[in-house]
């Protein structure tokens, strides 16, 4: 399986609350990189957390990476991150499931729309696609629960 490179750049956040700032440089990013990297508390001091990064990124449908900093943290602290990150890992899946089913049921409605599905059919695959996406979405709520109950073992 021929393997493929992913360009990424790295974002230092601000010291402040600018949100404005990290949306713009992520922006500046977003066409020519497949991820930004979002770095904890870069060179020691205290800056915006990479976790509130990650909303604004999704904003610009940019994926990310962030690099979580031991230094200056407990292990309490470090679960925190880590399960905060979790949960937005499992959004994010939950979110491409949602845009699969969106898809499925545009393309159903051109179907329906030429006339090559029939009121039955169309109502039987509506169901059965809004079943699919419940049983993707517990999977996801399922493995964020072991995945949490992972994290806080001491």
């Amino acid at each position: 399986m021929p393997l493929e490179a992913l360009t990424s750049a790295e974002i230092s956040l601000p010291p402040k609350p600018d949100a404005l700032r990290v949306r713009e440089r992520i922006a500046a990013l977003a066409d020519s990189v497949d991820l930004v990297a979002l770095t904890d508390n870069h060179a020691g001091e205290a800056r915006m957390s990479p976790l509130a990064a990650v909303a604004l990124a999704r904003e610009q449908g940019v994926r990310t990476v962030v690099h979580i900093s031991c230094r200056d943290r407990n292990r309490l602290a470090l679960q925190s991150q880590v399960v905060g990150a979790a949960a937005l890992g499992a959004e994010e899946h939950r979110i491409a499931v949602r845009d699969v089913r969106r898809d499925a049921l545009k393309h159903l409605q051109e179907l329906v729309k030429n006339g090559d599905v029939g009121d039955d059919d169309e109502r039987a695959a509506e169901t059965r696609v809004q079943k699919l996406t419940d049983e993707h979405t517990s999977k996801i709520d399922d493995l964020l629960k072991r995945k949490e109950a992972e994290i806080m073992e001491v």
